[in-house]
């Protein structure tokens, strides 16, 4: 009969985990926002779990040429505008890696630099208010202008979120459908303009 004791404490205990200074600044590269040193650890942790899976986004190279093969990811995003309060359910290809690989100023050699990439955002569920979810296809009908409004949108929050950056150029909603605005965003965060083209412009014609 086994006589082991199951100890269960209430914090869990903290390593002393030893880096040079040149894995520091590796590390601390790839943070995003204020992520702390743990928190960046757990995100890559999960990236490459996510790598291993067949299914996973990854990035295919063949001789010369490089492409993306997709893994779809969602989120909810909640919305107000002028008009009502959403929450929108979204799905839209998992960027993370290219993220990561875009950021590291340590991943010189593995840096996408001409790799191109879309969202593909598309918006599965919508919320008005406190009221029940309903098709996305309903607004549509009744507020063409309102349902692009809500998808530009996602498609910032996402951007945002994914890159660790600020869109200041599409603040207001007279920016939010000028186009020149969001190329120029595009532009200066270094994102990739096949995703401009078909993930805005291309809305907003």
């Amino acid at each position: 009969m086994d006589n082991q004791t199951i100890k269960v404490k209430s914090n869990e205990e903290i390593s002393s985990v030893r880096l040079t200074k040149k894995t520091k600044k590796m590390l601390e590269s790839m943070a995003q926002g204020k992520e702390t040193h743990e928190q960046i650890i757990l995100r890559l942790i999960r990236t490459v779990t996510d790598l291993s899976k067949e299914e996973g986004t990854r990035i295919i190279e063949k001789g010369k040429l490089k492409g993306t093969k997709y893994q779809r990811t969602h989120k909810t995003i909640h919305v107000e505008t002028d008009k009502n309060k959403y929450s929108v359910v979204c799905t839209y290809n998992d960027l993370a890696i290219i993220s990561m690989l875009k950021k590291s100023t340590y991943l010189k050699n593995y840096k996408p630099d001409h790799l191109e990439w879309e969202l593909d955002l598309e918006i599965n569920n919508i919320k008005i208010g406190s009221k029940n979810w309903s098709d996305p296809e309903k607004i549509i009908q009744s507020d063409k202008s309102e349902y692009r409004l809500i998808y530009l949108i996602c498609i910032k929050d996402v951007l945002e979120q994914t890159f660790d950056i600020q869109i200041y150029e599409v603040m207001t909603k007279p920016d939010y459908f000028t186009p020149d605005r969001w190329e120029k965003a595009y532009q200066r965060n270094g994102l990739s303009m096949d995703s401009f083209y078909s993930d805005v412009q291309k809305r907003l014609r």
